[in-house]
């Protein structure tokens, strides 16, 4: 596994260093999680009604390399699973997933990374830095969003 200090030296610019700092405060001060891979981090939500973590987030140090699953640089979206299985998720947590994915860097120039198992978008460091307060902003409400939601189903 990389270590927080690897990972940050390894970003290609002091503004995409700071963008993700920023992004890893956000998600330890709205209900998330970081967690440290192989190359990159993923920012992962706590939702109530599961034991594990989703993730809503990745970030890899070198521009333009794939991670996995298709995602690179900065990349916001939803680990969905296997075929079918997003269609299974409670209406609740599915409509915040899909918003998410829809949202997470509207207005920006983004590149279409979903593939099987994930429904992301992806942003380069540059931009990602340029932009950091709304991508922090809406990092944030979707971390609320799916700490709120209830661990049962309403019914």
């Amino acid at each position: 596994m990389i270590t927080k200090d690897e990972f940050l030296n390894r970003m290609p610019s002091t503004e995409a260093r700071k963008a993700v700092k920023r992004l890893m405060d956000v998600a330890k001060e709205n209900h998330g999680v970081v967690y440290f891979g192989v190359t990159g981090i993923s920012i992962r939500a706590c939702y109530p009604a599961w034991a594990t973590p989703l993730s809503v987030a990745w970030i890899y140090p070198y521009p333009g390399v794939r991670g996995w699953a298709r995602t690179r640089d900065f990349t916001f979206g939803a680990g969905i699973g296997n075929e079918g299985f997003f269609e299974s998720l409670r209406t609740d947590l599915r409509e915040v997933l899909e918003n998410w994915s829809r949202s997470a860097s509207n207005g920006m120039y983004v590149t279409d990374v979903s593939s099987v198992g994930v429904m992301a978008r992806s942003i380069t460091h540059e931009d990602a830095a340029a932009n950091i307060d709304v991508l922090a902003e809406r990092l944030a409400n979707v971390l609320r969003e799916l700490a709120a939601l209830p661990a049962k189903a309403q019914e």
